[in-house]
């Protein structure tokens, strides 16, 4: 599931995951939310991944990233502002490595709050 919307002047993209390898039964099975809100979103999401074992507990996480776009298009100078755990910190890191932005954005800086929630 990918959604694309607008909400007060900000994007915001939604991807549903359901990480049925690590569920032992149908029943321990869960959806797991991605959501990607900013001022501007990449063309391309990279890493974008609910950690296992947050992912395992149930846990929800949210963090906030601020990046200045490169000549290439990549995130560079990132960081993550605040996080609400060190599994979701290391998330938000891997994804902001690998996001891609149009050229057009070169040297933009952008602001970008990821959550991670299970729907039980």
């Amino acid at each position: 599931m990918k959604k694309l919307g607008t909400a007060l002047g900000a994007f915001a993209l939604v991807v549903g995951v359901m990480p049925a390898a690590m569920a032992q039964t149908a029943e321990d099975a869960r959806d797991f939310v991605i959501e990607v809100q900013g001022t501007a979103l990449p063309t391309s999401l990279g890493e974008l991944d609910y950690p296992y074992n947050a992912a395992r507990l149930g846990r929800t996480g949210k963090c906030a990233i601020s990046l200045e776009v490169s000549e290439a298009g990549t995130a560079r100078n990132f960081d993550v502002t605040s996080c609400s755990h060190a599994g979701f910190e290391r998330a938000a890191s891997k994804f902001a490595e690998t996001l891609e932005y149009p050229a057009a954005s070169q040297g933009q800086a952008h602001d970008l709050v990821v959550t991670w929630t299970s729907e039980d």
